[in-house]
């Protein structure tokens, strides 16, 4: 194959097996100087020389890039918008969340309800304002 003038190699892959073993050939017999793309479809693959630009497009997807959003951003935009945090039965929940995602929980309960209220302004709890409902206690 080193010695070809085609530019590519279509080999037959009718499997997982043979895929993965073409790549094994290219990376130990040939030191990675070659590189194959799979056409499931077709059940080949196209085995071509690695080319600067291809080796450059490899290592940029190499590159691990952090999350544009994740769960603690989500968090902080909440809490900045001033929007309400509405939850049912969610105690442990919040505190699973604040003991990950934001700071060590406090030792003492009045701590974190404190600190809870600071974070988020407002907070709605399903199953007291069910229980304020029924006792007529909310009109």
């Amino acid at each position: 194959m080193e010695s070809s003038t085609e530019p590519m190699l279509t080999v037959s892959a009718p499997n997982s097996f043979y895929r993965r073993l073409v790549h094994q050939v290219l990376q130990t017999d040939f030191n990675n100087e070659f590189y194959a793309v799979s056409n499931g479809f077709a059940r080949t693959m196209t085995v071509q020389r690695l080319t600067d630009e291809v080796r450059q497009q490899q290592e940029d997807v190499k590159v691990v890039k952090p999350p544009s959003l994740n769960l603690r951003r989500v968090l902080d935009m909440i809490s900045s918008a001033g929007k309400p945090l509405i939850g049912h039965n969610c105690f442990l929940d919040l505190m699973q969340i604040y003991q990950q995602f934001m700071w060590d929980l406090p030792l003492d309960l009045e701590d974190w309800k404190e600190s809870l209220i600071n974070e988020w302004k407002v907070y709605v709890c399903g199953i007291v304002m069910w229980n304020l409902l029924n006792s007529g206690s909310l009109s």
